[in-house]
């Protein structure tokens, strides 16, 4: 069994060749041998020792979240799933496209921000203090809802699609949310910044940005559930 210290050296390695990857995406040589060493390593425990509590955290989060995404649509017909309770009211369907189409936003703005902070060196290790201002803003958009906001007009989604249009795309978005967990580990959460969807003239920590989607994921997700109860 491979020694905490092993296995620690191990992942940074294998993290570090895999920066290194060619374009196209097909593992180096090194890449590829060091996959084989690690097998042996739970992934679970790599996980544990290598990643920020912090993000870990938010792992924990949008693993969550899928799961509820998953419960809520579970055995419904698409017009249960594209039922609004009152008129001018989200049913299910828009609540998730909502989420799709502002998570596929965050996550590329994310995806930026780490690739700059990554070229720069932009690192830290922690615990991170966020601004009064940006917790006041985390605080709102938790459920439950205390002053409602309207969605932006480029936000607001399509009425009427299809289960097998909407739930698959708002999975992969919580997919590429894991993963740029991983990519973040090591950078400074609080000096690394991200622009929000609403405007790039407003910028947040990289810890507050992550966190911020997963409290506005389930913003929506209570929504949406009130919807489901009421269908019975």
């Amino acid at each position: 069994m491979l020694t905490r210290a092993a296995r620690i050296r191990g992942v940074r390695a294998f993290k570090t060749s895999r920066d290194r990857e060619g374009a196209d995406g097909r593992d180096t040589r090194t890449t590829a041998c060091l996959r084989a060493r690690l097998v042996s390593a739970p992934l679970a425990a790599l996980y544990n020792y290598f990643v920020h509590p912090e993000l870990d955290r938010y792992r924990g989060q949008f693993e969550e979240i899928s799961a509820e995404a998953q419960a809520l649509t579970e055995g419904l017909t698409e017009a249960q799933f594209n039922w609004r309770p009152t008129p001018g009211t989200w049913s299910i369907e828009e609540c998730l496209a909502h989420l799709t189409m502002v998570g596929h936003v965050e996550a590329n703005a994310i995806d930026e921000a780490i690739e700059q902070a990554r070229r720069n060196g932009v690192t830290g290790s922690g615990p991170f203090e966020y601004p009064s201002w940006e917790r006041y803003i985390l605080r709102e958009t938790e459920p439950p809802v205390r002053n409602q906001m309207s969605a932006p007009k480029r936000f607001v989604p399509v009425h009427g699609q299809p289960i097998t249009g909407i739930l698959p795309t708002f999975l992969h978005v919580q997919r590429r949310f894991l993963l740029q967990l991983e990519r973040a580990d090591g950078l400074d959460l609080r000096r690394v910044k991200v622009p929000t969807p609403i405007t790039r003239l407003i910028k947040l920590s990289l810890g507050t940005t992550l966190a911020q989607a997963a409290a506005h994921e389930r913003r929506h997700l209570a929504q949406a559930r009130k919807v489901r109860e009421r269908l019975g």
